[in-house]
């Protein structure tokens, strides 16, 4: 089966408005979210902001989100597209206190 997540997909769900949802019968269907979650969590990239009996929640932390926009800007530079948002919004983070 081919990978249906990648670690900058998680990031960019985590990152939205709702928070990431992951099933516990995610390793169960053979997706990759569990593992790319759980490798996030422990890099600091996600942390866990609920949990209910359909499973837990995920939300970025700043340090993700840092690492997000660094692969947004390595994706827009490899196919040619502007990185003036990506950078001002990563500088920003750059910027702010923890």
């Amino acid at each position: 089966m081919s990978k249906l997540f990648n670690a900058e997909k998680v990031l960019w769900l985590a990152a939205q408005e709702k928070p990431l949802h992951v099933s516990p019968k995610e390793a169960a269907c053979f997706s990759d979210l569990d593992g790319i979650v759980e490798e996030r969590l422990a890099a600091g990239h996600l942390e866990k902001c609920g949990s209910d009996d359909s499973g837990d929640y995920y939300r970025c932390t700043r340090a993700g989100l840092i690492d997000l926009y660094k692969m947004k800007i390595a994706w827009r530079k490899k196919n040619g597209k502007s990185i003036e948002k990506e950078m001002a919004k990563l500088n920003e983070l750059l910027g702010s206190a923890s």
